[in-house]
């Protein structure tokens, strides 16, 4: 019912969070009852000149989230034809298209911005699972510029909302990997599901 509640609140926050998309030259915005078919076009490349994000290799260390287990952390999954108010999972290797299909031996990329609306600042931490919620794979800092994001929402809070780590792909399932994002709010221990889940098939 919470969260119920918190999507109710912030319809029109998500509105204008869905224009700070993935970050290309034209960002495709999916709609989340399919994840294939692109149903919008709007721009939202961060403005030139602004720093790079700060990249940070992989890692699974649940104490990084102030927990001991990652059964302290509380997931939300988005229902069906649901969309986020904590934000993205842009892209694969620069990649904006959910189907990646990548060489084994590749380094991934991943990167988007999260968010935390009911506490009005960046998320904690991104979370990055693989298949199952709970199969932590990755944890990024939340730290990168994202002016888009700021603009978009109105809130200067959210500047330095984006993300983006590395995953060595050898890690990962041998077939297909999918790969969600969390926005993660230390405070509560809850974990939101960002708009867009990827699938890298590795090619031999």
């Amino acid at each position: 019912m919470l969260q119920l509640k918190n999507l109710l609140v912030f319809t029109a926050i998500a509105l204008a969070l869905a224009a700070c998309g993935p970050s290309t030259e034209t960002a495709t915005t999916i709609d989340p009852a399919t994840t294939t078919a692109p149903t919008t076009t709007t721009p939202a490349s961060p403005a030139t000149g602004q720093a790079s994000p700060t990249t940070a290799t992989a890692t699974v260390s649940v104490s990084d989230l102030g927990v001991q287990n990652i059964s302290e952390v509380k997931f939300y999954p988005l229902p069906e034809g649901a969309e986020s108010a904590n934000g993205y999972f842009d892209a694969v290797n620069d990649q904006v298209t959910l189907e990646h299909s990548l060489p084994k031996t590749d380094v991934l990329t991943l990167n988007g911005w999260a968010i935390i609306p009911t506490a009005n600042k960046p998320a904690s931490q991104v979370i990055i699972t693989q298949r199952d919620q709970n199969a932590v794979i990755a944890i990024a800092p939340v730290s990168a510029e994202r002016a888009d994001v700021a603009k978009a929402t109105n809130n200067p809070d959210y500047a330095n909302s984006g993300w983006t780590v590395t995953l060595d792909s050898a890690t990962l399932p041998e077939n297909t990997a999918v790969l969600k994002a969390w926005a993660y709010n230390s405070d509560t221990k809850e974990a939101f599901q960002l708009n867009r889940v990827h699938t890298v098939t590795f090619n031999q």
